[in-house]
């Protein structure tokens, strides 16, 4: 283990891979983890520094971070497997960009990329989306566990199987006045979805996919529904 590090650079295949360390720089740094697992298996948990960003295929993958503004996952599996504990802004951008990753308390999750979510398990969050804001792609939350969500008026789960096989605890911010629209649009969308405690005022609207989709709401579990819109787009 090292003690104290005042700069350091991760640029390259394995560069940092398992490398454990005390302190890194006076806590504001950013740390780049550039190339092919790069900070592969490497432990944050107790080094304080503002944001991680892991920029090649696995470069975070099996990682552990604590208390960081900001950690940026934007190559392939690039913070697969890893653990987050603490963190205000989770950027999961990629193919399976967060695979399997556990997330402790995130201020913002970002999803963005096939597989970018899928199977992750999130205790809190504050504010998430099963939307790409950049283009259409698929699998995006599926098999999400997500304990507490932060949403206070909509969901969105919006490409062919987004939101299939996940499961949502409780929408902790959702007003007893205001109406909560989840909107599931794509083929097998919100298939077998869950909402455990899911808000009183909920609006369901389920929107195929624009071409063939029938089944873009299949198997949803949900206890009540206040409004429901069945539409398919073609």
């Amino acid at each position: 283990m090292l003690g104290h590090v005042e700069k350091l650079t991760c640029s390259g295949v394995r560069a940092c891979d398992g490398l454990s360390l005390g302190s890194f720089g006076n806590g504001s740094e950013a740390l780049d983890c550039d190339g092919a697992k790069a900070c592969y298996q490497m432990d944050f948990s107790e080094v304080a520094f503002a944001s991680a960003h892991c920029l090649g295929e696995a470069a975070c993958a099996y990682s552990n971070f604590n208390n960081h503004t900001k950690v940026d996952c934007d190559a392939v599996s690039a913070c697969a497997y890893a653990v987050v504990h603490t963190v205000n802004q989770l950027w999961c951008h990629g193919q399976t960009a967060c695979y399997f990753t556990d997330a402790v308390d995130v201020g913002v999750l970002h999803c963005d990329g096939d597989y970018a979510c899928s199977s992750m398990n999130v205790h809190s969050v504050g504010y998430m989306d099963c939307e790409s804001s950049t283009t259409y792609v698929d699998y995006l939350c599926y098999a999400i566990t997500v304990a507490e969500v932060g949403n206070a008026y909509n969901l969105s789960c919006v490409g062919d199987f987004n939101c299939k096989d996940a499961e949502f605890g409780s929408f902790i911010n959702v007003s007893d006045t205001d109406p909560f629209v989840l909107t599931c649009q794509g083929f097998d969308a919100c298939q077998s979805m869950s909402i455990v405690n899911p808000p009183a005022l909920l609006e369901l609207r389920c929107l195929g996919s624009g071409s063939e989709s029938y089944t873009c709401c299949r198997y949803l579990e949900l206890p009540h529904v206040e409004e429901l819109t069945c539409q398919v787009c073609w």
